[in-house]
């Protein structure tokens, strides 16, 4: 009977460790590849920025026509677009009062948006079948219970908030900077 050594069948590192060594390597390797290679000019470009651009700065401007020039959506990855929307947030806005205008009037003359905004007692009979937007095959049918749950006129109908905001929840805000525009405002739209 000799001496053997009980080490000698067995793999030192294990297969767990190997993998877990693979792994690393492999994200020190994708780590290294996206601040080498990635598509960070945008955000190393504004990083050092001092405040917003003005609105109507060259830079602005460019930001704008790439925006401007996308005429097919699927044309462009979304990651792309989201990136140039992102850049775009580092402009000052301003109101364009003739266009804001323009459009106002198109939208009343197109579908009274002001009158149908709420679904009112006044614009809303008792009897009527709504359709919902989003599934053209649900028909809501207005009960008198339904009925009497609508406001009788529209609830703004005068325009008592000055300012208002629309905010999502994609993160396209995140680090824009415009916390304290949001908090400004008299109502915010979530």
């Amino acid at each position: 009977m000799g001496y053997t050594d009980p080490s000698s069948s067995r793999d030192l590192l294990g297969n767990r460790t190997l993998f877990f060594i693979f792994i690393c390597a492999f994200a020190v390797v994708t780590l290294l590849q996206q601040i080498l290679y990635g598509r960070n000019y945008l955000k190393r470009y504004f990083e050092f920025y001092e405040g917003p651009l003005e609105y109507n700065s060259t830079k602005c401007l460019e930001l704008r026509q790439d925006i401007i020039e996308v005429k097919v959506l699927s044309m462009v990855k979304q990651t792309e677009l989201f990136d140039r929307w992102k850049s775009l947030q580092m402009c000052k806005w301003e109101m364009n009062v003739t266009e804001a205008n323009l459009f106002k009037s198109t939208l009343s003359r197109c579908c009274n948006a002001p009158a149908f905004l709420f679904t009112t007692q006044k614009n809303t009979p008792l009897g009527t079948k709504l359709k919902y937007e989003v599934d053209t095959s649900g028909i809501f049918h207005i009960n008198q219970e339904i009925f009497k749950m609508f406001p009788k006129d529209m609830p703004y109908h005068r325009s008592q908030f000055k300012k208002c905001a629309v905010v999502g929840n994609g993160g396209i805000l995140k680090n824009s900077r415009c916390g304290r525009e949001i908090d400004s405002a008299d109502f915010v739209f979530r």
